[in-house]
């Protein structure tokens, strides 16, 4: 595979299935709750600790292929 190719598909594939992955996390694991009302915030994270212990990490890997792709730009 082509460089250009690996860093296309390295820029656009990992943020893409990241957002889908936090928006899933916000809307349908946590039930719309967000960090701006911290108490329930906290409770959702607690009563759905097992879901977030896979799919933070899995987000936050995500978001550093991007990051990983932004590196190897070459300009030409």
């Amino acid at each position: 595979m082509d460089t250009r190719k690996v860093m296309a598909l390295a820029l656009i594939v990992p943020p893409v299935i990241a957002i889908v992955a936090w928006f899933f996390m916000g809307f349908v694991v946590f039930g719309g709750v967000g960090p701006d009302k911290p108490g329930e915030y906290i409770a959702e994270l607690r009563a759905n600790s097992e879901v977030v212990k896979y799919v933070m990490p899995l987000i936050t890997i995500l978001f550093l292929a991007a990051i990983w792709g932004i590196n190897y730009i070459k300009f030409f």
